[in-house]
This record gives C-alpha cells, structure tokens and sequence, in this order.
C-alpha cells in the first residue's frame, strides 16, 4: 500500500485504527444486546393492550371527551383499532391493529425514561424499531425471524453509526463517524475480525489496511 502518513510517535496509525475498529464492532454488540434488553421492557409495557385489542365492544358509544386508564377505538365492524393505556408502574403506550387483528404501530414510553415505537408486518412480527433515552437514540431492522439485521445510533459520546448484522445476528458492516470528526467503514470476518477497514481523520488523511489490518 503506499501514501500512508507517517505514524505518530509512541504508537502506529494502524494500530490507533484497529482500536477504533474493535471498539466499533463492541459497539454493535452491545447495541444488538439492548434491542433485546429495551423490546422485552416495552413487552411488558403494551402486555396490557393485547387484552384490550382483543376484546370487541358490541355497543359503542360517542363522547365529547373521554377521561380513561384504557381507550379503544373501534371501527365500522366493532372490531379495535387503535388501543391506549397507561400501567401502575408510570408506562404509556399506543396500538393500532389492522382489520385482521395484527398489531402494526405501536408507541410507548417506559418508567425509566425509554421511548420507543415500534412497526409490525401484516404477520404482527415486529420489523422496525426505533428508541430513545436520555442520552442516545437507536433505530433497529429486523427480519422475518425476529433479528436484527441493521442498527443505526447515537450514543452520549457523540458517535453516529449504523451497523450490518448477519442471519447469526454478528456484526459485519459497520459505519460511523466520531466527535473528533473521524469516519470509518469497516466489513469483519465470520468471527467478526475486522478484516478491511476505510477510515477518515478530522486532519484529512486516510488509511485504508485491508486482510490482516497491517500495513505492508
């Protein structure tokens, strides 16, 4: 490989890469582990709503305004459609169903601070999800198996990425900018090595280690 800057005293630019490299796929780790870990919570917020939708309101009425724990609304069918609720425990959250009963959107907030929706496909599996905290916000794909499959974020530390993820559910794609105002693409192995990389410095310069990740 040639035009590779000159390395910086006491360490090699490669091997400040393959750090930042290694830290990024972590990240997308840890991301994958809180999908799990924030769709469980959010289950446990709408668990109240999946009796509510199912019920079916044989006479409905009409109000000016309605002051309620629930709500449901119901189409020309009698049949719910749209659900809300709130929990003892501080939780909110927000259904709409289809004409066949499936779950499609859904919105909610937790006790600890989490706010997410959520969007299904016409089989009521969860496809779309996207969260948000204090601090970060995250939006996940996932497909027809229920796992993720791309991941894009924001953390507190000021990182921006979006992450490729295969049927194992490892990371294999991931790229991301900095708040130093460095950016990188990198594609890792099986075993999720990163094995080339594409990385950009707030200094303009650029690195491209491919294979082992070590320069020539």
């Amino acid at each position: 490989m040639t035009n590779i800057p000159s390395e910086e005293p006491g360490m090699t630019n490669t091997d400040t890469r393959l750090a930042e490299l290694e830290r990024t796929v972590e990240n997308l780790r840890r991301s994958a582990r809180r999908h799990r870990i924030v769709t469980g919570g959010l289950a446990v917020v709408l668990a109240p709503l999946m009796f509510l939708g199912a019920r079916q309101v044989n006479a409905p009425q009409k109000f000016d305004e309605i002051v309620t724990k629930r709500l449901s609304i119901i189409d020309v069918d009698g049949k719910t459609r749209i659900s809300a609720s709130t929990t003892n425990d501080g939780g909110a959250a927000m259904v709409w169903w289809d004409a066949d009963g499936k779950r499609r959107i859904t919105a909610a907030t937790t006790k600890n601070g989490l706010a997410g929706m959520g969007w299904s496909g016409t089989d009521g599996k969860e496809r779309i999800v996207a969260v948000t905290s204090s601090d970060a916000a995250s939006m996940t794909w996932l497909d027809a198996d229920g796992k993720a499959r791309i991941k894009a974020g924001t953390d507190k530390d000021g990182t921006a990425s979006v992450g490729w993820l295969d049927a194992d559910g490892k990371a294999r794609i991931a790229a991301g900018t900095d708040k130093q105002g460095a950016a990188s693409v990198i594609w890792t192995d099986a075993d999720e090595k990163p094995r080339i990389a594409a990385i950009t410095n707030k200094d303009g310069r650029v690195f491209l280690p491919t294979a082992d990740l070590k320069q020539p």
